[in-house]
């Protein structure tokens, strides 16, 4: 219990997370809806890790976030790629190395679309 009124004074309880992630949220809604009003609407940024669970201030320690590309779509080994639109590119994740690295996967192309691909994928080493 000791540990619990420590925290909540540090600025760590329950109350400040809530409040911590809910700002986040605000904050990832503003940014993608600022990125559709110029219409590039490429991707979706979505805060995660420490921040997204409220537990760091916004310069305490890293920011992670995923971006969502929109016409890229990973997709684990039993689905259905008729069932995706010929538009999106399909990428299967390969997990067969998560001995080395857990919670990582290896992309491999499934399916290109018909636009062009982008850099970060297909150049990465």
């Amino acid at each position: 219990m000791e540990i619990c009124i420590i925290m909540t004074r540090l600025g760590y309880g329950e109350m400040m997370r809530r409040w911590r992630i809910e700002k986040y949220r605000e904050y990832d809604r503003l940014l993608n809806a600022r990125s559709l009003n110029k219409q590039i609407n490429v991707a979706t940024i979505i805060t995660a890790g420490s921040k997204a669970e409220g537990l760091t201030c916004c310069l305490e320690s890293d920011w992670d976030t995923l971006f969502l590309l929109a016409d890229v779509l990973c997709v684990e080994a039993d689905i259905n790629l008729l069932t995706i639109s010929d538009d999106i590119d399909v990428f299967r994740m390969d997990t067969m190395d998560t001995r080395v690295y857990p919670g990582h996967c290896r992309l491999l192309q499934e399916r290109p679309a018909a636009h062009a691909r982008y850099a970060i994928i297909t150049n990465y080493h």
